[in-house]
């Protein structure tokens, strides 16, 4: 069972709940934590057969070290709204048979210090797909991916910003291996 751990919060009434998995169940905290609350994660977590981790709230996802996030014949984690901090997580072995092997985006997610890797999209977004939301990837690396279009990152009438990220390694079988952008904006920047 996760425990909840008095630490100074990020935002006003937020709290810290630890989570390790095994034996818990990420997304049952997912689904109990308050807005504004972080889950620190240690270990591997995997969701149900053929479902995702989904997130609909402001809410952080700080792992710890080697923590991951695995994939179970379906896209790892979509975020389906409000604002995700994901920080220090490897997101890996996504499999989807249409968008977003590794993380599907639909609302303003930044991802820190983190690994997007060996994820599949039969379709687009091997490792991220981002449907119209705000997208920002800091000292985090995204590789080892593959879709049709956009092996590594799709974008799609969001904003995408990379700061000291590395993608390299991904693999498109039409377009984009590395970032295919179409009808958002998509920009880097180094430090």
């Amino acid at each position: 069972m996760a425990s909840l751990v008095a630490a100074p919060a990020p935002g006003a009434g937020a709290d810290t709940i630890q989570v390790t998995c095994p034996p818990d169940d990420l997304q049952a905290e997912i689904d109990a934590a308050d807005p504004g609350d972080v889950l620190e994660i240690t270990g591997n977590c995997m969701p149900s057969a053929g479902t995702s981790f989904v997130v609909d709230k402001d809410l952080t996802l700080r792992g710890t070290p080697a923590a991951t996030l695995t994939g179970n014949n379906e896209r790892v984690l979509e975020i389906a709204g409000g604002s995700v901090e994901v920080e220090h997580l490897t997101i890996t072995g996504g499999n989807s048979s249409d968008i977003g092997g590794g993380i599907l985006n639909g609302g303003a997610l930044t991802l820190t210090g983190s690994s997007v890797s060996d994820n599949n999209a039969t379709s687009f977004g091997g490792g991220i797909y981002n449907d119209g939301g705000t997208l920002v990837v800091t000292t985090s690396t995204v590789n080892g991916n593959d879709g049709s279009f956009g092996g590594g990152i799709l974008n799609v009438d969001g904003a995408v910003t990379l700061v000291d990220t590395v993608v390299s390694g991904n693999d498109a079988t039409q377009d984009g291996g590395g970032i295919h952008n179409e009808r958002g904006s998509a920009r880097w920047a180094a430090r």
